[in-house]
């Protein structure tokens, strides 16, 4: 049996102790319920200061008006004037001269946008590696920590309103998030060849040294100036993996059904939230008692302080005066004749200095080039370089805006390789998984000829237009932790003409599909729609 929780108070078996007898999807549903709670204590927060103020109305949304075509700016400027608190409201989100309105979907259009044009190389916040199609933070980026601030603070949003993102990063970042070391595995991720070539140098039986030349640095270009890294600044670390693993990790895929097990641990968390607010207000109370006990220790070291300069005052006086002065010259002359009598009787010839000082030289090369002895220190050193030390600032700035909207015992529950999924979704796309959730209204039924039609026109997409069939029906060209099966997806008839185009309601995953009169009709008018999904409204 499951021992209990470790709470006092709490007489419950508790599951969140034991994060791995739980599916991802099961978290994502403890997360999304723990998100809303929070979404409703900040909304009762906000109704009762209001009423306490007296404020006519109050704003329980998150809500970001913006232009398409200055998405950024003005983003972070509506940012900067939020409470951190405003980020566990729901979000809402209007486009300035657009049609939307935000039942669900704009976010979704508004996420896709803004990460589009946050996330460009050409933008300088991130770097782009061709071999990986992957984005790393760039090291050499001038832009602000705020903005790398704004990006975290929105994917913590996104996570806490149930929004998949497009973010082809890798898993070393969940790592970092997750507060987790990354090793050469994680580097394979954005640079395949660099890390195959790190563990070459790893495995090679013969003389490091004499075979590969390579020294202890790196070298680089940015902006037509080289810029030179001593790796060996980074040697003094604690030990990572320094093998490549050919077997990927996958989450543990368990399955937990029980609807009375999940809300036990919601109320779990929700215990854990007043145990912490009680715990911060013990802390409160004890600071006050060392505030006084420092502001005792702090007069005193003020006393001594000045007893010190005192001392020094007098110290000053003897360094001018004839007495100390001779005593220093005598000193010196003594010093003189130590080193002449030891120069005199040294039995080194000037031949043997310079075979002492060219040994010294063949050590220090030693220390500047890769030898046997330190490769592990360098690969180590190169490693903690690409993904810790060149991009502290840049994720120092990220995870402070991302910690700004999550944490806490729901997030602890993920693994790295859980909070990626349901950060990005999975790009794999079973659209029988799709059809096998689908649900008809308005006339359609399963067995329609029209909907037939439409199943095997979508069953011979590509893997391109499959996705471009999926962001227009759901705003994402992802699919959710929980598989396409439990995407809620809706079909309903619009009318019989030709000439319509199908449209899409994207805050309920709803296509509006007219009568075709034949399979190629609604086949090109399809096609023609999901080209063509881009904003709100007619253009």
């Amino acid at each position: 049996p499951l021992p209990r929780s470790s709470s006092p108070s709490s007489s419950k078996h508790s599951f969140i102790s034991y994060p791995f007898v739980l599916c991802p999807a099961t978290k994502a549903m403890i997360l999304e319920m723990d998100a809303q709670l929070q979404m409703r204590l900040e909304m009762n927060q906000e109704m009762m200061q209001a009423f306490a103020s007296g404020a006519q109305y109050i704003i329980p949304y998150l809500i970001l008006r913006v232009r398409r075509e200055f998405i950024i700016p003005d983003t972070l400027s509506q940012m900067l004037g939020f409470e951190d608190s405003d980020f566990k409201k729901p979000l809402k989100v209007v486009f300035d001269n657009e049609e939307g309105v935000d039942a669900g979907g704009v976010r979704k259009e508004y996420y896709q946008v803004m990460m589009k044009q946050m996330l460009d190389p050409n933008y300088g916040m991130f770097s782009y590696f061709e071999e990986s199609r992957s984005l790393w933070f760039n090291k050499d980026s001038y832009e602000t920590s705020m903005e790398f601030e704004l990006v975290g603070i929105l994917l913590g949003i996104a996570i806490y309103n149930s929004i998949i993102i497009d973010l082809p990063v890798p898993l070393a970042l969940y790592k970092k998030l997750k507060g987790e070391k990354c090793d050469l595995n994680d580097l394979a991720q954005l640079e395949p060849t660099l890390a195959r070539g790190l563990q070459t140098l790893l495995d090679y039986e013969g003389d490091v040294l004499s075979t590969f030349q390579t020294p202890f640095h790196i070298t680089y270009e940015v902006y037509g100036q080289m810029k030179h890294i001593d790796l060996r600044t980074f040697t003094e670390m604690d030990s990572l993996s320094l093998s490549l693993s050919h077997t990927p990790c996958n989450p543990l895929s368990l399955s937990l059904s029980q609807d009375s097990a999940v809300m036990d641990i919601v109320d779990d968390i929700t215990d854990e939230k007043e145990r912490e607010k009680e715990r911060e207000r013990e802390k409160g109370r004890e600071d006050k008692s060392k505030d006084i006990q420092i502001a005792y220790i702090e007069s005193e070291e003020r006393e001594r302080e000045r007893e010190r300069e005192k001392e020094n005052e007098k110290e000053k006086f003897k360094v001018f005066s004839v007495e100390y002065r001779e005593k220093e010259l005598v000193e010196r002359e003594r010093e003189r004749e130590r080193e002449k009598k030891e120069n005199e009787g040294s039995i080194y010839t000037e031949k043997e200095r310079e075979k002492e000082r060219e040994k010294e030289r063949e050590r220090e090369r030693g220390r500047e080039m890769v030898t046997n002895e330190n490769r592990e220190e360098y690969v180590r050193a190169y490693v903690k370089w690409i993904l810790d030390v060149s991009v502290s600032q840049q994720f120092e700035a990220f995870a402070k805006g991302f910690n700004k909207v999550c944490g806490g015992i729901a997030f602890d529950l993920f693994e790295p390789q859980e909070l990626e999924l349901l950060v990005c979704g999975s790009p794999e796309l079973n659209l029988k998984d799709l059809k096998h959730g689908t649900k008809y209204e308005d006339g359609y039924t399963s067995e329609s000829r029209v909907i037939a039609d439409f199943w095997k026109v979508v069953m011979r997409f590509d893997e391109e237009e499959k996705k471009l069939f999926l962001k227009f029906v759901s705003g994402s060209d992802r699919s959710p932790i929980d598989g396409l099966s439990h995407m809620g997806f809706i079909i309903s008839k619009n009318g019989t003409e030709d000439t319509r185009l199908p449209s899409a309601h994207t805050c309920f995953n709803h296509l509006l599909l007219p009568e075709y009169s034949t399979v190629e009709v609604l086949e090109r008018k399809l096609k023609m729609a999901i080209h063509q999904s881009e904003g709100f409204g007619l253009r």
